[in-house]
């Protein structure tokens, strides 16, 4: 008699991957009732995983699911036949005795893939024929697999499944397969739970309750093993049946073959259809086939890279420079697909090598830009970064004080933990796809290339992935524009290509063994970009379309040489269909997950994804059960401490979305997903992502909310590229006044981005003609006023009535941002009156208001009457009080450095030096790097007022000790500069030459007022040295360059030292010159500087002597 077959050969999952499109129309018959119940009445003496089948088509019968019945008659049916699999091969094991198989089972066991249920028949059939020599009893038993009742039930199977009928014979072909297969069925089927007492479980029928059996005690077989399943043979001999008949979490299952040649076998739930590999059968079956040197050879997703040899070879010499002792930033770019993350996974896999004791692997998101999100990710767990963990926390917490600078300043303090960790232990940095990244992670690369080029220390390898973008952020294009300025001082940009055909041909096999017609589909399609190298490889082998012939991987046939290459979406369907029959709970489960993780982006906890999915109609187990599965697919990976799930690839995330978005029941897991990451008490840090998905479905007024949400956390969290781009968004959905208010959002944060000359622009575009709400229109001229403070493009005097109508509007923060606005347009006397009166209005406001008309008094006051000390310290107290209040180290540091500052220029040294002192020692402590260095330069200028030289020095020494270890030039130039100044004060002029030659080569390329300053210097010390061809020079360099950037006291200094120069040397017109520039120095006397006031004095002096 002919084997039972699927229609031609076929696994019927293959064939039933697409939709059915013809099914009879006639309704189904009633099936027997009867002969139901006398089903229903077998379950109690069927072995578990038949009987769980079993149960099955109970449940599609009490829901009323004719289809479903039928659907599951026949799996029941092919369920016997795996069940007589395993104990045939169970019973073949126990008679080799270690032996390998016989040729015809080792050879079908070897090619076993996808298994169809034809090939359940044929493999069983084969199993019970070689039986025969061995186990005569069961190979009887086994002999239904070449009989007509199982014939005839898989004949009825592939018409009910691939050419849509009826199946209204399932009942009648299944009760005539039972018959045949009772003496299989009715052996008692076992599990050992232990041995003293002696104690088993009978697996018959159907569990007391989830999991749990009825239990035995009494006498067992010698030599039996707990947590190990038998069959009572006739003869009352136990015969085990593990790890055939696979035991997983106290359930036994069906074995399963592998998904593809080559892979792993599985097991199979009989219950939710779900496939999961497991060692014990695949290793018994690969002992049981033995070694077999045409065995086919499993395909990598990762095969050994080619055609990159110069890219790695740039890479590892950067690396090993970090490692010896350096910052090293290596930026590799390229188009999608082009091998960005494998390139730098190859040199990350390497890091122990070249010197690296530790990793920090973090994945940027597309969908999760919250600030920090991806380093505060991969930090988690990993030892000797508390320091950066804690600076990380310090700045997300502070929102209120988040301006520019005190932005800046929380983000190299990250920096600076990071390498100070590095020097403990040196440290990788991996950035993967940058392109995402929040502006804070960009800036902190930005900041780290920085050092990198200035040769800061540390032992530091920073490698970052960006994909090529068309429209990249303001953010980005500041970070690869500093990687571009440092190449070849400290950071290093690879730029990957498509690989050419030989090298692209090269990769394939790298792959696995590949037919050269294959081979060559393959090339011709994917232009040398890796990733469409290997990925249909990957898909044809999972879908069975290779077979393993002579050594390679060829084509089943040749219609996968003809049809369009297939891309992301057909290697996930056809995992799913690997790990999930379809159709089944599983499956629906399983989609259901994806669904979620892939609206999420990454990182979705399993809390909040498992609510999700029960508000949808999925139970909690089976979520486990499928993310289990996923994960071992390789679809999905999990990450940190609380399990948050994402995708292993970008690409696959957006090809499973595209997958699920057409299914029915897509808008409703994603509601459920929005309302579970809206409960949740960080709900905000989502705001974004739920504004997104709100304005998806069509909700525009919850949309609306949660986009006023994440604008306003943008704004207090420094993310002002961000809150421009929500703010956009929120005015497309936004209608009249809300419209307005959303734009003036977006003025907001280009104005706290510093820059005031487009928030001008996009402010005069925004229409307010039809908009009647007055506060909108308040707010519009409160932005009019703040970047008129900086652009200086209006009077101090515009809009004088702008307090007064805040007044009669009513709404206090309005009449506290007015008043604020006024002031710092306005100035003087008359901004510090109306700061005043904004201290006192904010007396019950928001912290952050209080702050800030706090601060603005304290700005103002330094301006108006510095030598009010008491009145000056009282009102820093206060703002250091707020800054404390908020939580935030920096502005109570940058609080008292302004009034340190204040108190040195009023000549209140006693007071300014013990604090400048106090502001570096906090500051280190912070690691606020930037802050340091400027309080101990400011602490050197300081001692050279108060006349104490040598002090000056020591303290200058210091900073440029603590400058150069940061590689920080700006700050070094100013103090060599000061050092230089101390030096000459004590007569050290040879040092003091030296320092301030080094200071001018730092500072003269920028032609600002440190290189006026510098030069000035250089100036007293040539003349002092008697080189006054060399001060000439660079008092004639100073005077050009001050008069350049309207240094009025530089220029005055340089004018006035070179008229007395002429003076002294008795030029001609050389008095008429020096009284001219006395005469125009004298017109700004009060503003200048203590030196320049002085050469005024002797230039005076000069003129009254002649």
């Amino acid at each position: 008699m002919v084997a039972p077959q699927d229609d031609e050969g076929q696994p019927p999952d293959e064939e039933s991957a697409d939709p059915r499109t013809f099914r009879s129309v006639r309704p189904p018959k009633p099936l027997d009732e009867d002969l139901l119940d006398e089903l229903a009445a077998r379950i109690a003496t069927m072995p578990e995983p038949v009987a769980t089948l079993a149960v099955g088509v109970e449940i599609a019968r009490a829901e009323g699911d004719a289809t479903g019945v039928r659907k599951r008659l026949f799996e029941l049916g092919i369920g016997i036949v795996r069940y007589g699999f395993s104990l045939g091969l169970a019973a073949l094991v126990a008679k080799l005795s270690g032996a390998t198989a016989p040729r015809p089972v080792a050879e079908a066991l070897a090619r076993a893939a996808r298994i169809s249920d034809g090939m359940w028949c044929e493999l069983t059939r084969a199993v019970g024929n070689a039986l025969k020599a061995y186990d005569p009893a069961l190979a009887q038993m086994l002999a239904f697999t070449s009989g007509r009742p199982l014939t005839e039930l898989v004949s009825a199977r592939n018409d009910f499944i691939h050419r849509g009928g009826s199946g209204d014979n399932a009942l009648e072909k299944l009760m005539a397969l039972l018959e045949s297969t009772e003496p299989l069925l009715s052996l008692s089927l076992r599990c050992v739970v232990s041995l003293d007492p002696p104690t088993y479980e009978a697996r018959m029928g159907t569990p007391l309750r989830g999991g749990v059996w009825r239990k035995t005690k009494g006498a067992l077989p010698a030599g039996v093993e707990s947590g190990v399943a038998y069959v009572v043979r006739d003869d009352g001999t136990w015969m085990p049946v593990s790890p055939y008949l696979p035991l997983v979490d106290k359930r036994l299952l069906f074995a399963d073959g592998p998904h593809a040649p080559g892979k792993p076998w599985r097991c199979t739930d009989p219950e939710i259809g779900e496939h999961r590999e497991h060692q014990p059968i695949d290793r018994a079956v690969r002992k049981l086939v033995g070694e077999d040197k045409n065995a086919p050879q499993e395909l990598t997703d990762r095969p050994r890279l080619v055609g990159r040899e110069a890219a790695v070879k740039t890479l590892e010499r950067a690396a090993e420079e970090a490692a010896a002792g350096s910052v090293r930033v290596a930026l590799v770019t390229g188009s999608f697909g082009v091998g960005r993350t494998r390139l730098a996974d190859e040199i990350v896999a390497s890091a122990a090598a070249y010197g690296f004791g530790r990793v920090i692997d973090a994945r940027c998101s597309v969908e999760r830009r919250t600030p920090l999100r991806a380093l505060r990710t991969a930090i988690e767990g990993v030892k000797g970064l508390g320091r950066m963990r804690d600076a990380i926390e310090r700045a997300l917490s502070v929102e209120a004080a988040m301006t520019r600078a005190a932005l800046e300043a929380s983000i190299e303090a990250i920096e600076e933990a990071l390498v100070e960790a590095s020097l403990e232990e040196p440290t990788v940095l991996d950035m993967d796809d940058a392109q995402w990244a929040d502006e804070h992670t960009l800036g902190l690369l930005r900041m780290l290339t920085e050092r990198a080029i200035r040769k800061g220390r540390g032992r530091l390898f920073v490698i970052v992935t960006v994909r090529d973008e068309p429209n990249p952020s303001v953010a980005l294009r500041r970070f690869v524009g500093c990687v571009e300025q440092g190449i070849g001082a400290g950071a290093t940009r690879v730029m990957l290509d498509g690989l050419g055909p030989k090298h692209a041909s090269a990769l394939v096999q790298n792959v696995a063994p590949i037919s050269k017609e294959i081979e060559r589909v393959v090339v011709e399609g994917a232009g040398g970009v890796p990733f469409f190298l290997v990925q249909p490889l990957l898909v044809w082998n999972e879908t069975g379309a290779l077979v393993w012939r002579d050594a390679a991987w060829r084509p089943r046939d040749e219609s996968i040489l003809k049809a369009s290459v297939p891309g992301v979406r057909d290697l996930l369907r056809a995992r799913l269909d690997s790990f999930f029959d379809p159709g089944s709970d599983g499956e629906r489960a399983a989609q259901h997950v994806l669904a979620c993780v892939a609206l999420y982006g990454s990182g979705l906890p399993v809390e909040q994804l498992v609510a999700a999915v029960e508000a949808a109609g999925t139970n909690a187990r089976s979520v486990e059960q499928a993310l289990e599965l996923l994960v071992e697919s390789g679809l999905l990976i999990v990450r940190g401490e609380r399990q948050d799930y994402g995708f292993a690839q970008e690409i696959v995330r957006q090809a499973a979305l595209e997958d699920v978005r057409q299914k029915p029941w897509f808008r409703r897991i994603h509601r459920s997903l929005l309302e579970a990451v809206g409960r949740r008490e960080v709900a905000e840090e989502n705001a974004a992502f739920l504004a997104a998905g709100y304005e998806s479905l069509g909700d525009r007024e919850e949309a609306a909310r949660w986009y006023g949400s994440a604008v306003e956390k943008a704004l207090a969290g420094g993310e002002f590229e961000r809150a421009m781009e929500l703010g956009e968004r929120l005015a497309q959905i936004s209608r009249g006044a809300e419209r307005a208010r959303a734009e003036l959002h977006v003025v907001d944060a280009l104005f706290r981005a510093g820059r005031a000359a487009e928030a001008k622009e996009r402010l005069e575009r925004i229409h307010l003609d039809g908009v009647s709400d007055m506060g909108v229109r308040l707010e519009a001229r409160v932005h009019t006023l703040a970047i008129a403070a900086i652009l200086r493009h209006l009077p101090a005097d515009h809009d004088a009535t702008l307090v007064a109508d805040a007044d009669a509007q009513g709404d206090v923060t309005l009449r506290i941002e007015t008043r604020l606005a006024v002031a710092r347009l306005s100035r003087g006397h008359r901004g510090l009156s109306l700061a005043e009166e904004a201290i006192v209005l904010a007396s019950e406001s928001p912290l952050e208001l209080r702050y800030r008309a706090l601060g603005m008094r304290l700005e103002l006051l330094a301006e108006v009457d510095p030598s009010d000390v008491g009145r000056l310290q009282r009102a820093t107290e206060l703002v250091r009080a707020a800054a404390r209040e908020l939580g935030s180290p920096w502005a109570e540091l940058d609080a008292d450095n302004a009034f340190a500052c204040a108190r040195s220029n009023a000549g209140d040294f006693a007071t300014a030096l013990p604090l400048f002192e106090s502001i570096a020692e906090r500051a280190k402590r912070f690691k606020f790097g930037t802050l340091e260095r400027e309080v101990l330069v400011n602490t050197a200028t300081t001692y050279l007022r108060t006349g104490d030289a040598a002090r000056a020095v020591e303290a200058a020494q210091r900073a440029a000790e603590t400058c150069r270890a940061a590689g920080d030039l700006v700050m070094l130039a100013g103090a060599l500069s000061v050092c230089a100044d101390g030096l000459l004060r004590i007569e050290e002029l040879g040092r003091a030459r030296a320092a301030i030659d080094e200071a001018i080569d730092i500072t003269l390329p920028g032609r600002d007022y440190r290189a006026t300053l510098a030069l000035l210097r250089r100036v007293e010390i040539c003349e002092r040295n008697g080189d006054e061809e060399q001060a000439f020079r660079d008092a004639t360099n100073a005077r050009v360059i001050a008069l350049e950037n309207g240094n009025v006291d530089h220029a005055a200094r340089a004018t006035l030292w070179l008229a007395l120069c002429a003076a002294r040397r008795a030029e001609p017109g050389a008095q008429d010159g020096l009284r001219s520039a006395v005469e125009a120095a004298s017109q700004a006397e009060a503003s200048l500087r203590p030196p320049t006031r002085k050469l005024i004095e002797v230039a005076r002096k000069l003129l009254a002597a002649s």
